[in-house]
């Protein structure tokens, strides 16, 4: 479920960057916050910004997501998540 509402949000956000090309406004990804990591931003050589924005927002969903059910122990997932992405980018970083 969580995959699935990251997939719809990242398909919408480049519908909507599609639809208003042009328009300086509208120029926003998600996954504009990883840019001021040098390792979060590698794995976009392979998945592009499209990719860096389903990470942010499926982490975000999940961390959110356990909150709310107060499964305080599952936030070990997200957490490993953003380690492995992060790993992924320092492998990637240093092979180059």
């Amino acid at each position: 479920m969580h995959c699935l509402f990251a997939s719809i949000y990242v398909v919408g956000e480049a519908v909507l960057i599609y639809v208003s090309a042009g328009l300086p406004w509208f120029g926003f990804h998600s996954g504009n916050s990883l840019i001021n990591n040098i390792y979060s931003i590698q794995p976009a050589s392979y998945f592009g910004i499209h990719g860096m924005s389903f990470i942010v927002v499926f982490v975000n969903y999940l961390i959110a997501d356990l909150v709310v059910r107060k499964r305080w122990i599952k936030l070990l997932i997200p957490i490993s998540v953003v380690l492995a992405y992060t790993l992924f980018g320092f492998l990637i970083y240093k092979n180059f």
